[in-house]
């Protein structure tokens, strides 16, 4: 039940795609942190398929502790992994799920941060935060000013991008005399 009944809350999520311009070095780095994700991804699904756990919270108590001691990730990164896997075995749990070594992996504030006035991302990798340029357009940049929710890195065509998921105001109806189509 909604706290004030009469208040209709007209927020819209939209995605903004931004590309990562990272060095040759930060790219091998961005490279190895998706591998290393998503192989953790891969043995925690395992570890949930054995055990028939698939409940994001009690798969975090069986699996955390044992992922931080054979993967360099850091803590959150753990975090993000634990609940891509349980996300996925919401919808199926006849068989295990895999998961690409260079697929798309979730990111939140706490391991990503923007600066849009100066076109950069500080974003957790292998090794420690990296701060690297970033190319949008102008309503991408507009998008990215508002309430941020959830990015995730993808790597497409040997390229970083994070689509990223933005809060705007549902724009108000606009009234049309004629026909449109």
């Amino acid at each position: 039940m909604l706290a004030n009944p009469g208040i209709i809350f007209s927020i819209m999520k939209l995605t903004s795609q931004i590309k990562l311009q990272p060095t040759p070095e930060q790219h091998d780095v961005l490279l190895r942190t998706l591998e290393q994700a998503n192989g953790a991804c891969n043995d925690i699904s395992k570890q949930a398929w054995d055990n028939r756990i698939f409940h994001q919270f009690n798969l975090h108590r069986l699996v955390y502790k044992d992922i931080r001691e054979r993967y360099p990730l850091s803590a959150q990164i753990v975090v993000r992994a634990i609940a891509k896997v349980a996300h996925t075995y919401k919808s199926n749990r006849k068989k295990q799920h895999s998961f690409q070594l260079h697929g798309s992996f979730p990111y939140d504030s706490r391991i990503l941060s923007f600066k849009t006035d100066d076109q950069t991302v500080n974003i957790w990798a292998l090794g420690g935060r990296q701060r690297m340029g970033f190319l949008c357009g102008e309503r991408q940049r507009e998008l990215l000013e508002g309430g941020r929710g959830e990015a995730d890195l993808c790597y497409i065509d040997n390229e970083f991008y994070l689509f990223v998921s933005c809060e705007i105001e549902t724009p108000e109806p606009v009234d049309v005399d004629g026909v449109i189509g």
